[in-house]
């Protein structure tokens, strides 16, 4: 039996789900968990897992400094095969830390689940993150990244050894997914978008609305649903008072909750910045649509291929709508993109995901 710590700033949902898939192994998992980001949308979904969860009084932004974390990882960090901390610039001092530590514990091996290259705080990349990124790759006994092309671009910039590099597609619990979904009888009578997420400054909601009324001209009946929480749920609030055909929920966590929205929807959507909510729309069999001129998408964008599974707006509504009104009235090309979907689901499932975790670390 392998015993693997996962160290969690934030220990969102998502996250919980997946790693309890994980820990459903012949891993023995451990995660050390922080209280996430304050005030920002994240929700802790509380269950008996089957892992073991260490908590600490420690927020996300100074967990890789706080003196609370090191002590305990110090205090546990011969018993693991493995451990795995997140390659962030702001984890710095925590990564020495637990290099130093590795000095005197041969057996542990640290490994981290990332992004392709770190950046900096306005998501720009210079030479500084590149020299950062070769610092922890270089460091790490193995590097997994969230998807196929990240971890292929990073060797291929010799950002990383090819020999420790590896990959596990990003995913949610689709197999709680599966337990749930059920088809959209009528599909787009009348069109239905969902946009799910935390409810932050970059899923640009400006922009989302300005598209909505403008489609709202064509199409009266159309409906927009939002699943979230966040700073700018006021906004969201006063959009939906302001506008028929718009639906808010809050925060759903629970999947049998979510479930009841995203299975009387056509699309979901995000104006902004994406990330898990791709892995959460295609899951329920649903094309996703998205923006090309927002330029700091996280590498589950990548999963999308536009007008096979999803569609890849220009951020021009101008030239965007001629492409939604064909989409959003035409069954034949909206059926099209679900099997895109579907082709797309089959490589994304968290059974998938355990088995490539799985071989990164043996």
């Amino acid at each position: 039996m392998m015993k693997v710590l996962w160290l969690s700033p934030t220990f969102n949902h998502y996250k919980a789900r997946f790693l309890n898939r994980l820990a459903n192994t012949d891993i023995i998992l451990t995660v050390l968990t922080g209280t996430g980001r304050y005030e920002m949308g994240d929700k802790i979904l509380e269950a008996n897992w089957n892992f073991d969860e260490i908590k600490v009084d420690v927020p996300k932004q100074y967990y890789g400094r706080s003196k609370v974390v090191r002590d305990k990882l110090n205090s546990i960090f011969k018993e693991y095969d493995w451990i795995m901390i997140p390659a962030e610039k702001k984890n710095m001092q925590l990564f020495l830390y637990a290099i130093r530590l590795r000095k005197y514990n041969k057996n542990v091996k640290l490994f981290s689940y990332n992004h392709p290259l770190l950046k900096s705080g306005n998501g720009k990349r210079d030479l500084l993150d590149r020299m950062v990124t070769k610092f922890f790759f270089k460091a790490l006994d193995r590097v997994i990244f969230y998807t196929e092309k990240s971890c292929e671009w990073a060797i291929k910039q010799k950002l990383v050894d090819e020999k420790k590099a590896y990959w596990a597609n990003n995913t949610i619990d689709s197999a709680e997914v599966d337990m749930y979904l059920e088809p959209r009888i009528d599909a787009l009578n009348p069109p239905k978008m969902l946009m799910i997420g935390r409810l932050v400054k970059y899923r640009r909601l400006n922009k989302l609305f300005e598209y909505f009324i403008t489609l709202k001209k064509y199409y009266p009946f159309i409906e927009l649903h939002v699943i979230g929480d966040g700073p700018e749920k006021d906004s969201i609030i006063k959009f939906q008072k302001e506008n028929k055909g718009v639906f808010y929920y809050g925060a759903l966590i629970a999947e049998k909750e979510i479930s009841l929205v995203m299975n009387k929807i056509d699309y979901v959507i995000s104006a902004g910045h994406t990330g898990l909510s791709i892995n959460h729309s295609f899951a329920y069999k649903k094309p996703y649509i998205a923006f090309k001129d927002y330029t700091n998408h996280p590498p589950e964008y990548g999963y999308l291929d536009n007008q096979v599974n999803s569609l890849i707006l220009s951020g021009n509504i101008d030239a965007d709508l001629k492409i939604l009104r064909l989409y959003l009235t035409n069954k034949e090309l909206y059926s099209e993109l679900v099997q895109g979907v579907i082709a797309s689901k089959s490589q994304l499932t968290i059974d998938n995901w355990v088995n490539q975790i799985h071989r990164s670390l043996h």
